[in-house]
């Protein structure tokens, strides 16, 4: 599992933190979870069951529509994987409208499969945050060099068709 380091839930912030921590939840197949049916009613208050199922729908299309495999962190880890901090950046683009970077995010994520149907369903998800105030914010990310340099190269042909 690749996570993200210096990235844990708490420097997500209570927007993205509560999306990640329900995405969680949804795709480990606890939807029907008291605690989780509890912070939506919180969170969304009347809106708590429409909200739950515009999450379980954008979990849904990501988990199962997409082309490939998303790696996510167990419900209870503080850690982030990368897919999680792509889903995270998702919902943060759609938040602020940034359709383009939204879009792009989905197509990583899905990997070109069903990208429109997962992009509505981000949309709905962030609406549903932005009306409540809850920011879902995309962390600062610092990208560093190998450690060690590589000397060799990355492919070797190791025979012709």
């Amino acid at each position: 599992m690749t996570f993200i380091n210096g990235i844990g839930l708490p420097q997500l912030g209570t927007g993205a933190g509560f999306a990640l921590w329900a995405f969680r939840a949804i795709a480990s197949g606890c939807k029907g979870c008291g605690v989780l049916q509890k912070g939506f009613q919180h969170a969304f208050a009347d809106d708590s069951a429409e909200a739950l199922c515009d999450m379980t729908g954008f979990v849904r299309i990501l988990g199962t529509n997409g082309a490939r495999r998303i790696t996510l962190s167990e419900a209870g880890c503080c850690r982030v994987t990368a897919d999680e901090l792509s889903i995270i950046a998702t919902l943060s683009a759609a938040q602020q409208q940034d359709s383009p970077l939204c879009q792009a995010h989905i197509h990583w994520l899905m990997a070109g499969k069903h990208s429109d149907v997962a992009f509505r369903k981000a949309r709905r998800v962030s609406d549903w945050f932005t009306i409540v105030g809850l920011p879902i914010n995309s962390p600062e990310i610092k990208l560093t060099r190998p450690w060690k340099p590589l000397n060799a190269p990355i492919l070797n042909i190791v025979g012709n068709a």
